[in-house]
């Protein structure tokens, strides 16, 4: 601490409330783990606060508990940060290792939560898939149950397809596309693993719905003509540029140029005279050469053949 706090009355208002007796420890902690002393400062800082706030309420050290360190954060006056609840959570850790607060007790696993914990072993064990992905497929399995069988008995061989899609369009709904296909490769996981089990008769991993993932497949396909009519009425075909990103856009809209096509274009690759692009008239001759020798191979194999 007095590495950290020069000044004796910040040093002494560090120590001030219920933790006063734990901020040397939580300090040397720190340091002990390599912390920067700004990074250590900041958290310390944190933690007086807390204590302070403790105070105000009466609540002593061997009284708190997670629900405690939620609140005050939430009451602080400012958006929390993940440093914030780390900080929290490391004198939670202390606290408990010196035996100020007793260890929490954990609620009754339900139905839903044996299950998650013999999927998970499932993956961990028989598909030795990485823990990140464990941590991904879980929370779409826990919701699937929940709302098909709440916190009761679980029964997975009265699951049908209809469970099954119309889970999958519920939620379709309200999360982003690339969730979307982390839920669907996580069910069809799970409904694997509960056929592997023997729970399912049949193969519902088959009636998970497949989802679209085209690049920019959010995005409209075109614009709508009203719309592209806005946008060429924009352009101020009085200067230069308002007529050269006139003609740009005509030959995107018009015309369906790519970008890259447009940006390449010269002067000289348009035949004025007869009203078409010379590029397009080399692609052209080179598809129909392309064509030609496919034609002439199939029948000379043919002719091979007889």
């Amino acid at each position: 601490m007095n590495l950290i706090f020069k000044n004796p009355k910040s040093l002494q208002r560090m120590r001030e409330g219920p933790l006063g007796p734990y901020v040397d420890f939580y300090a040397a902690d720190m340091h002990q783990q390599g912390y920067a002393s700004p990074t250590a400062e900041a958290q310390i800082r944190l933690v007086a606060d807390f204590s302070r706030w403790l105070a105000k309420r009466q609540i002593a050290p061997s009284k708190i508990t997670a629900e405690h360190c939620q609140r005050y954060l939430r009451v602080r006056g400012r958006r929390p940060k993940s440093d914030d609840h780390a900080a929290l959570k490391r004198l939670l850790n202390l606290l408990l290792c010196r035996g100020v607060i007793p260890e929490p007790s954990l609620p009754a696993a339900t139905p839903a939560d044996q299950l998650q914990e013999e999927f998970s072993f499932y993956l961990r064990q028989e598909r030795a898939l990485a823990s990140v992905t464990v941590h991904t497929y879980l929370p779409f399995v826990g919701q699937f149950l929940a709302e098909r069988f709440g916190v009761g008995p679980i029964d997975l061989s009265t699951l049908c397809a209809a469970d099954i899609t119309g889970f999958v369009r519920h939620r379709a709904a309200s999360i982003h596309s690339k969730r979307v296909q982390l839920m669907t490769t996580a069910l069809r996981s799970f409904l694997r693993f509960a056929q592997y089990r023997g729970d399912l008769r049949i193969d519902l991993a088959a009636c998970v719905p497949a989802v679209a993932n085209w690049s920019l497949s959010t995005l409209p396909r075109a614009l709508p003509p009203e719309q592209t009519e806005r946008v060429l009425a924009s352009c101020n075909r009085e200067t230069a540029v308002g007529q050269r990103d006139h003609a740009i856009l005509l030959l995107l809209a018009r015309l369906g140029l790519r970008a890259s096509e447009v940006v390449t274009l010269r002067l000289e690759d348009l035949d004025w005279q007869n009203g078409y692009g010379k590029r397009a008239e080399r692609a052209m001759h080179t598809v129909d050469q392309d064509n030609c020798r496919r034609a002439e191979s199939m029948a000379g194999r043919t002719t091979e053949t007889k």
